[in-house]
């Protein structure tokens, strides 16, 4: 790889960890503070789960090295950075929506937990490498909280957003323990 291209690869993993993304971050965090007040329970604590997923992926990925990055990344971390915004904007976390749309946010959610499959899949196209044990078992992870997003539209119940918000934070709670916070960067 020629080093022109290695310093593109470089400059965008900076662009994105270290402006993009917190700014979406950051703005979403001061939309929980500044209007999550006169919201329901359960709308809170979606935002806060997003709040917490989004930046635990962000402190992963920061982490990871930039010698892999690609403008495709690039790419499905922009599509990324809209599904946050869209999630918190239906959620009814912004002022311009006061109910939430629970399933346009389901569908939202189900596709911001396939970017991390979708990446990873095309990371082992570009790079001609098999998923290693890692990628296998966030990949899973990632499937097993689709499935709790299309559970969600199936049944659009009160008490089964409550359980699904539950199962959510169980499996963040596992996902940024075991492979995020006591873990090296890459």
């Amino acid at each position: 790889m020629s080093e022109k291209r290695k310093l593109d690869q470089e400059k965008l993993h900076r662009l994105m960890y270290t402006l993009f993304y917190p700014a979406v971050l950051g703005t979403l965090f001061m939309l929980i503070v500044l209007g999550g007040f006169n919201k329901e329970k359960i709308q809170i604590g979606f935002a806060m789960f997003l709040a917490l997923y989004f930046s635990v992926q962000h402190i992963q990925n920061n982490d990871n090295s930039d010698k892999d990055y690609m403008g495709l990344d690039f790419i499905f971390d922009i599509l990324e950075l809209a599904s946050m915004f869209f999630l918190f904007y239906l959620l009814g976390i912004t002022e311009s929506v006061l109910n939430p749309q629970w399933c346009a946010f389901y569908l939202v959610l189900i596709f911001s937990f396939f970017i991390p499959i979708l990446t990873r899949i095309f990371k082992q196209i570009c790079y001609s490498r098999s998923f290693d044990k890692n990628d296998k078992e966030l990949s899973s992870m990632s499937l097993i909280a689709m499935l709790i997003g299309l559970f969600n539209i199936i049944l659009p119940f009160e008490n089964v957003r409550i359980i699904s918000l539950a199962l959510l934070f169980l499996m963040f709670v596992f996902y940024s323990f075991f492979y995020v916070l006591f873990t090296k960067p890459k």
